[in-house]
């Protein structure tokens, strides 16, 4: 196998195991009565410990760099609490309150938010690539909240908010790691992220309260989205940076909702019709678009801007 069709494998399949996890999460929530609060801690406290030991596995010493200096140790902890820990809990919580295909759907919106927010902070119209992902990602969500229909909403509102607050918490996971990632790699950054951020949660929300009624089936789905659909899916993800372009991997990346959606229907009868399905096209199209764009095309949402 050549190094691209790697490249290429590791890229679709990281997000196809993002987009399984969520399926198996929404399982859970509809048929186990595990709730989102509960799982946040067990996936995040999890995972976070595996992939700690692997860090420093890969690491050595290096993993505790970012210690060194209470400036990046603060930033670090903003990042694991506000960014990682809101973007999975909010994550999760839509899935509960609507579907795993919506909820990732609505976490796609964070790419257009990042435009939006760098074109206020940078005070300049977003180029011609930008403007049409706006557009589109408008079009598509309004098309996937009331499929079409002005007044009334297709989806509930706990569904809407927690959408919003993904997307948004999506952004703040975007701009706030780039120092950090440049500075001391991905791998340490996310690890400590996922550790800080259960440790974090657990204090508010312990995994011994609320649990489920445990079963194999449980005790499998959970071990699944600890495992492959976080620590696994995200090494594999990050593997396919060494064989393909950025550009290759964020075209890829589209299929996390596709997986999310078509599991849904397939598996845990949730049924879209056909405004919902043009809805998701749309926003996931903007991932095309932006793949599009010329290299100075990116200044107006390169986030080492905000720097």
């Amino acid at each position: 196998m050549s190094d691209k069709a790697k490249g290429i494998l590791c890229a679709m399949t990281g997000p196809l195991l993002f987009g399984i996890s969520g399926t198996v999460a929404q399982s859970l929530f509809q048929n186990s009565g595990v709730t989102a609060p509960w799982l946040v801690s067990v996936r995040l406290l999890g995972s976070g410990i595996l992939m700690i030991l692997f860090s420093y596995f890969r690491l050595g010493s290096q993993l505790f760099d970012v210690w060194k200096n209470w400036r990046t140790a603060l930033l670090l902890v903003c990042l694991a609490i506000f960014g990682m820990l809101g973007n999975q809990l909010t994550y999760f919580e839509a899935i509960a309150h609507s579907n795993a295909g919506t909820a990732t759907v609505m976490q796609f919106l964070a790419p257009t938010l990042i435009i939006i927010y760098f074109a206020i902070v940078n005070r300049r119209w977003p180029g011609r690539a930008d403007a049409v992902s706006v557009v589109l990602a408008t079009i598509g969500t309004f098309l996937i909240t009331t499929h079409g229909q002005f007044g009334s909403l297709a989806i509930s509102k706990g569904g809407l908010i927690w959408g919003i607050l993904t997307a948004l918490s999506g952004v703040v996971y975007a701009i706030l790691p780039v120092s950090l990632v440049l500075q001391f790699g991905s791998l340490a950054t996310t690890s400590w992220c996922m550790l800080i951020g259960g440790v974090g949660f657990n204090l508010y929300h312990p995994v011994w309260v609320g649990q489920p009624r445990f079963t194999l089936a449980v005790d499998l789905k959970v071990a699944f989205i600890i495992l492959f659909g976080t620590m696994f899916a995200y090494l594999i993800f990050m593997q396919s940076l060494k064989y393909v372009s950025p550009t290759t991997m964020s075209l890829l990346d589209a299929f996390e909702p596709v997986s999310a959606a078509i599991l849904g229907v397939l598996f845990l009868g949730v049924h879209m019709d056909g405004v919902e399905i043009l809805g998701t096209l749309l926003v996931i199209s903007t991932v095309f678009v932006q793949a599009m764009k010329t290299p100075n095309q990116y200044e107006s949402t390169d986030l080492n801007q905000s720097n």
